[in-house]
């Protein structure tokens, strides 16, 4: 058997050529037949709970085909670099004037 896999997000494609030989014995002893290859191909979709199990069959069709889910995909991921690379600052802000300016900065450790 030989194949490859490939991920994208959680959608898993599997693609493979199995080769039989023609001394196979199946389960009960007996000659399978002549040599024979046959293929196959799989697609796995990991998903946690059925909700938005339909959202993440349609993604990758999506990436594909709308071009503005791509954009927003693509926005969503730059923004997570620049927050997992420089962090990001929280303000607080109070109704009173007079009261201090309370920050919080955040960083992601890699």
């Amino acid at each position: 058997k030989a194949g490859v896999v490939v991920r994208y997000r959680q959608v898993f494609f599997d693609f493979g050529l199995v080769r039989r030989s023609s001394e196979w014995n199946n389960t009960n002893g007996q000659a399978d037949g002549p040599a024979h290859t046959f293929g196959m191909f799989n697609i796995t979709i990991r998903f946690e709970n059925f909700r938005n199990l339909g959202e993440q069959a349609a993604a990758p069709i999506r990436w594909i085909v709308d071009p503005a889910y791509r954009k927003k995909v693509m926005e969503e991921k730059r923004i997570k670099d620049i927050v997992a690379k420089d962090g990001v600052k929280v303000v607080f802000d109070s109704k009173d004037p007079r009261a201090p300016r309370k920050e919080l900065n955040l960083t992601c450790r890699q």
